[in-house]
């Protein structure tokens, strides 16, 4: 691993965790101190610093008020907001522990990733896992169908919006997706329907193979067809990290198909009258003719 980059991309966390704990903490007193003519203004803004430790790895950053202004609702804002400053204090506290527990010049690289995946942990939460960066050796041609995905999909930005809530009801991990970004709509998060698409191999001018096969055309053999969740625009020059949620192969059947049916039948036999001893029945095998359908 870039072991500077790692650091630098932790140190950054860590310093996102210190900003949101000093502006929930101004954001607090300024409630406490809130005239009651701005008592609602003041609230909204700590709703928001609320959401902004959610955003870190605070699960309980959900305000329990999620509107009003009354003396209930200030009361388990700064109740909520009291106990998370805590946790934050004492995240920051574990995180400068760390940080004079270690000497980057004399430890080995191993420690050093060790050290840094620590400390992201301490930021996010035990849970969290952290990606390494990856440079696709074909990001120019995905700049370009990235930058296509409202045109493939007819002008309609919200088409792919449509398609994860449709697949979701069939699959599971794009479910999960679903559901993440459906909460954190509900949260008033500006990035979770930036959802794009890239058809590959690229090329200008096609629809997406998603959308329904227009009358008297084909779908293009051999696409892959990728959906991304991309809070900030995708930069070929930069490295990326991501996950992959879901993935599966669509076979598209033919328009026409040359088919043929076949069963067993018992053949009938001769049959002696009664009181008579005769010979059995025989089996036949017929196939029935092939056609287009």
């Amino acid at each position: 691993m870039d072991l500077a980059e790692l650091k630098a991309r932790v140190d950054r966390a860590v310093d996102s965790l210190r900003q949101a704990h000093s502006a929930i903490t101004a954001q607090r007193d300024s409630v406490e101190n809130a005239a009651s003519s701005i008592l609602g203004q003041a609230l909204e803004g700590l709703r928001e610093r609320l959401l902004d430790l959610l955003s870190l790895g605070f699960p309980d950053g959900v305000p329990l008020s999620p509107k009003g202004s009354s003396p209930e609702d200030r009361e388990r804002l700064l109740t909520q907001a009291i106990a998370l400053i805590r946790e934050g204090n004492r995240r920051l506290e574990q995180l400068q522990a760390l940080e004079a527990g270690l000497s980057r010049t004399t430890s080995d690289p191993k420690q050093q990733v060790q050290h840094d995946l620590e400390r992201a942990q301490v930021v996010f939460g035990r849970a969290f896992r952290l990606l390494p960066l990856l440079s696709p050796p074909n990001r120019q041609e995905l700049s370009k169908a990235f930058q296509a995905s409202d045109s493939v999909q007819n002008g309609d930005p919200l088409q792919v919006v449509s398609w994860l809530q449709g697949i979701s009801r069939v699959r599971m991990a794009a479910s999960r997706l679903n559901s993440a970004l459906t909460y954190a709509a509900a949260l008033r998060r500006r990035s979770a329907l930036e959802l794009r698409v890239a058809q590959l191999p690229f090329r200008p001018g096609e629809r997406w193979i998603a959308l329904p096969v227009p009358a008297g055309q084909t779908l293009p053999p051999g696409k892959l067809s990728l959906v991304a969740h991309l809070p900030q625009p995708f930069r070929p020059a930069q490295p990326v990290a991501g996950l992959v949620v879901d993935e599966w192969v669509e076979v598209v059947p033919g328009s026409e198909v040359t088919t043929g049916v076949s069963f067993q039948y018992d053949a009938p036999g001769a049959r002696p009258p009664p009181g008579r001893v005769a010979g059995g029945g025989s089996t036949g095998h017929r196939a029935l003719g092939s056609g287009e359908s």
